[in-house]
Order: C-alpha cells, then sequence, then structure tokens
C-alpha cells in the first residue's frame, strides 16, 4: 500500500490545535474530524436527497444522479424542468409572440383552429403567463375568418365573450357551423 501524503492544516479542537487534512472538493474527512454537527447535517441532507429521488422518473434520476448534496440535486432538477432563466424569457416572449400572431390558417377546419389555439393557451398557463377570460376569448374569435365576422359580432353585443368560457364559445361556434351546412 502506498501512502499519500495530505497536506494539513491547524484546527483548533478542545483549547489545543490540532493538524487536519486539507480536503479536496468530494473528499470525505476522516471520523475522527468529522464533529457531532457536521454528522448530523450530512445524515439529513442525505436523508432529504433520497426522499427526491425516491419521487422522481428514471430520466429525472439520471440527470440529478451525481448531485451530492439535495441543494445541488434540487437545483439541477429547477434547471431541467424550467431550464436557464434566459431560456425562461426567451420562451416566454415566443409564446407571447405566438399569441399575438395567431390567426386562423386557410384550409384549417374550426376545430382544428380551436385545437391550436387551446394548446397555445395552455402553454401559456404553464409559463405562468396570466390573459383574462376576456382577453382569451377575443384573441380567439377576432382570428377567424371572415365568415364569422356577423356571428361573432353577435357574440360580442350579448356580452357571450365577456361571460363564457372558451370551450363554450367553441361549441356555440360549432352549432353554428352544422346549422349553416345543414341549410347548404
Amino acid at each position: 500500500m502506498v501512502a499519500v501524503e495530505v497536506p494539513k492544516t491547524l484546527e483548533y479542537r478542545g483549547g489545543q490545535l490540532d493538524s487536519a487534512p486539507v480536503l479536496e472538493f468530494g473528499q470525505r474527512k476522516q471520523k475522527e474530524y468529522v464533529t457531532g454537527d457536521e454528522r448530523k447535517a450530512a445524515n439529513l441532507d442525505q436523508r432529504l436527497k433520497s426522499l427526491i429521488m425516491f419521487v422522481l422518473s428514471d430520466d429525472q434520476i439520471n440527470s440529478v444522479i451525481n448531485c451530492l448534496t439535495a441543494k445541488s440535486t434540487r437545483d439541477d432538477l429547477i434547471l431541467y424542468h424550467e431550464g436557464l432563466s434566459d431560456v425562461k424569457k426567451s420562451r416566454v416572449m415566443d409564446l407571447k409572440l405566438c399569441y399575438n400572431t395567431f390567426k386562423f390558417k386557410e384550409g384549417e377546419t374550426l376545430t382544428q383552429t380551436f385545437t391550436i389555439y387551446k394548446a397555445l393557451m395552455n402553454e401559456l398557463v404553464n409559463d405562468s403567463i396570466k390573459l383574462s377570460k376576456l382577453e382569451i376569448n377575443i384573441g380567439f374569435i377576432n382570428r377567424l375568418p371572415n365568415k364569422w365576422l356577423s356571428f361573432c359580432q353577435s357574440l360580442r353585443n350579448t356580452n357571450h365573450v365577456k361571460d363564457s368560457e372558451l370551450a363554450s364559445l367553441f361549441g356555440k361556434l360549432k352549432y353554428e357551423e352544422k346549422t349553416i351546412e345543414r341549410y347548404l
């Protein structure tokens, strides 16, 4: 067995100076140098990390398995789920731009347009962007094709846009669409 020389520092213990090894990152102290408080803190940290790992999926575990402390595990999980703050800000700006430029595409059905719009609304909610019911409803009906102009105006005039949920407005539009198709 090869002896390794460890650099020493002086540590004050029990009124006397003791020499203690200088530890590199990730190295553990020898048992005689670990205090009771350090042991308790390390134990609690390990228990907390185990609890965190217990509720994670396999791919999440793989991203944080090499973290040494519960805090570093937490930080890595935040990064895993939310991304860097710059990335998140960029994503929020992209979502707002998508919301502001959303429009009905030629050849899309009403259901397809609603599905795409609803998915966009879910993304906005997931990124903590809050829009009022009125903003959501107006955003949808204003971006429909011109054939819906008179029906959407009647919805606005009867306050259905202010009071209804988006799904309810979509139901009214679908009903109107089926009524029109019956008479054609």
